[in-house]
């Protein structure tokens, strides 16, 4: 099985309010959103949070 295509894209969702923590305050959520393609048909998606960074 060898992978075939790789494909990233980034994503924003903005939220309903505002979420602060220590040092930040966050109005929206970015995430890095990728999908991996095999030969053999198989498929995958994952994501990881980007802290405004994603895109």
């Amino acid at each position: 099985m060898e992978i075939t295509e790789v494909e990233s894209f980034p994503i924003k969702l903005p939220l309903e309010s505002p979420v602060s923590f220590s040092n930040r305050t966050l109005t929206y959520r970015d995430h890095a959103i990728t999908y991996v393609r095999t030969d053999t048909g198989h498929e995958g998606v994952g994501y990881s949070l980007g802290y405004e960074g994603a895109g």
